[in-house]
């Protein structure tokens, strides 16, 4: 009986947060909308953040936080929900809804502000994410992406990956103004 080999992912070097927030807050906002992810990401994870070792990885010794533009609210909200379930637990991922009363009063009657307006979300990757590169085929951009480890071997993220999905995503979002 022959017994397969376990595959695993690449292992990363680094981590960085991704943060996505509302277009339309300045830059100070969108720096505290981040510091609220991430309280979030503590909140979310504080059952198992001893066992979530990519959390607190990041928060011990990379910190790193890359605010990106996450355009409008239904961007965001569309973004988070995409990431979230591509994700299913794989990456550290959390959104923050801004409390109704921060919007002002009209907000405040409208049942669908209950929770407050999504205003940011993040996730937590990996270098051999993040610092992969598109592949290029003979028509363009294949939707796979690779990332080469220090040692030459390349390792490919298929179409369909979790980690495609991820970088198909980030790869079009340019830094927060």
């Amino acid at each position: 009986m022959t017994m397969k080999k376990a595959i695993r992912p690449p292992s990363y070097t680094d981590l960085r947060l991704y943060t996505f927030c509302n277009f339309y807050l300045s830059s100070i906002q969108q720096g505290i909308q981040s510091a609220h992810v991430v309280s979030e990401l503590f909140h979310v994870y504080a059952d198992d953040c001893d066992d979530d070792v990519m959390l607190r990885s990041w928060a011990e010794f990379h910190k790193t936080i890359i605010v990106c533009n996450g355009g409008m609210g239904s961007d965001i909200v569309e973004g988070h929900e995409l990431l979230a379930q591509a994700v299913q637990g794989k990456y550290p991922i959390a959104s923050f809804n801004e409390e109704p009363a921060a919007l002002g009063g009209v907000m405040m009657t409208n049942k669908d502000f209950d929770e407050g307006v999504m205003t940011a979300f993040g996730i937590v990757l990996p270098n051999t994410v993040y610092d992969a590169d598109a592949v290029i085929g003979r028509y363009g951009h294949t939707g796979a992406w690779e990332f080469t480890l220090p040692n030459g071997v390349k390792h490919r993220w298929a179409v369909n990956s979790v980690e495609a999905k991820i970088m198909n995503y980030v790869s079009t979002k340019s830094l927060a103004r």
